[in-house]
């Protein structure tokens, strides 16, 4: 379960970022020099799904944290870790009709927290800037959910979800 959630954040973090360099290679100013230079320091994200949590903060449905890690002297990387509360897990398992609270932990609501956590990711990694719930964000959160919605593997778990549930 927690690889499948792994493979959609990193599904969904590189279709946007392939998608945001491609717009800016379009750009009139770029050249082949200047693709080539960002192609080169276009690197993977570090990006880590550190599983199911209980939540005790706001953050009732999931969360993420960014730590900054220097790689040269004076050149960091954001590595950011990515949480979701421990009643998606429940309720992917089918104990949602044991646990009142757990029906609020759906298989939508899973993916809208995938592409929300992600967002954030996002911002932070190619607009440099520490919003939180602003127009970017939601536009940006927005697009993956649709994206998250339109791959097959995540219609085919709704499918195996909603059977175990009956």
């Amino acid at each position: 379960m927690e690889k499948l959630v792994q493979l959609l954040i990193r599904k969904v973090y590189f279709y946007y970022q392939d998608k945001h360099y491609s717009q800016l290679k379009k750009q009139p100013l770029f050249n082949d020099e200047l693709i080539k230079i960002l192609n080169s320091t276009i690197k993977d994200p570090i990006l880590f799904f550190d599983g199911f949590e209980i939540s005790l903060s706001n953050d009732i449905y999931g969360g993420k944290f960014t730590r900054e890690r220097e790689i040269w002297e004076n050149f960091f990387l954001a590595e950011h870790h990515i949480y979701l509360n421990k009643h998606f897990l429940f309720n992917l398992l089918g104990y949602q009709n044991q646990n009142p609270s757990t029906k609020l932990f759906d298989f939508a609501k899973l993916i809208e927290t995938i592409a929300h956590e992600v967002a954030h990711c996002l911002i932070t990694d190619l607009y440099q800037t520490k919003e939180e719930h602003g127009e970017t964000h939601q536009k940006i959160t927005n697009e993956l959910e649709e994206y998250l919605w339109s791959l097959s593997l995540v219609k085919e778990w709704e499918i195996k979800i909603y059977a175990l549930q009956k």
